[in-house]
């Protein structure tokens, strides 16, 4: 008999439904949007396991207490958990959520400052933007290091040489900008020699990166900013 009630409450018990997820927050979409391979209209919930993928002339913009702020720009796709983004491909901007990509960790230095970072992540190119507060990149083999906020970080291997200049090109403009630099790189030495260290250069967000638009396609080779046509600091996504 004991064991007959036994049975009968585990079988009860394995009838019960499963407590349902509770959402992440409301999505706001532009274009073509998709979750689960299903069309993802503008005004759903989404919740932690979601993959989402973005046509190439589409956003995304996840907003909630819980999350932040996160954008999913064109030709994007990425799983949105509980606590990152897993950015397959694309490119993710963000005020709060970690972001995960080719075993790296990109997150904020101090969650609950006023922060907003991009990742980009496609064509053999990772590029890492700290708009506002600093960055904090962790990788399983490659150790850590801090991209600090008004900087970008560039993985080496895709990183532009700098351009090299004679002797005689050297202006006495060149040795002004050296000594108005002195200050910046001091400041900045410990960083770039961990980013150097794990594979990756760092740089400054110029106005020609200010102004850009992130659109997840390639971007324009690099010269003294951030590929123009890449990053910009505000959003022209769908706001809430």
């Amino acid at each position: 008999m004991r064991n007959f009630l036994a049975i009968a409450l585990a079988c009860a018990m394995a009838a019960m439904p499963l407590p349902a997820a509770s959402a992440l927050g409301g999505v706001t979409t532009s274009g073509a949007v998709w979750t689960n391979q299903t069309a993802l209209p503008s005004g759903s919930s989404v919740y932690a396991g979601d993959q989402i993928r973005t046509a190439p002339d589409a956003f995304a913009v996840l907003d909630s207490p819980a999350t932040g702020r996160v954008e999913l720009r064109g030709d994007t796709e990425a799983k949105v958990n509980d606590n990152a983004v897993a950015l397959e491909r694309g490119v993710v901007a963000s005020a709060k959520m970690a972001v995960a990509t080719d075993g790296l960790e990109i997150s904020a230095a101090d969650p609950q400052a006023d922060n907003w970072f991009v990742v980009e992540n496609q064509n053999g190119r990772r590029l890492i933007a700290a708009y506002r507060g600093d960055v904090v990149v962790r990788g399983r083999s490659s150790g850590s290091f801090i991209v600090p906020a008004g900087q970008y970080a560039m993985a080496a291997a895709a990183a532009p040489p700098a351009p090299r200049k004679s002797p005689d090109q050297a202006t006495e403009a060149d040795q002004a900008d050296k000594k108005d630099d002195k200050n910046k790189k001091r400041a900045g030495g410990a960083a770039a020699g961990a980013a150097t260290k794990s594979g990756w250069a760092l740089g400054s967000l110029g106005h020609a990166a200010s102004v850009a638009v992130v659109t997840g396609a390639t971007a324009a080779a690099l010269g003294g900013a951030v590929a123009a046509g890449a990053f910009r600091d505000d959003s022209t996504s769908p706001q809430n």
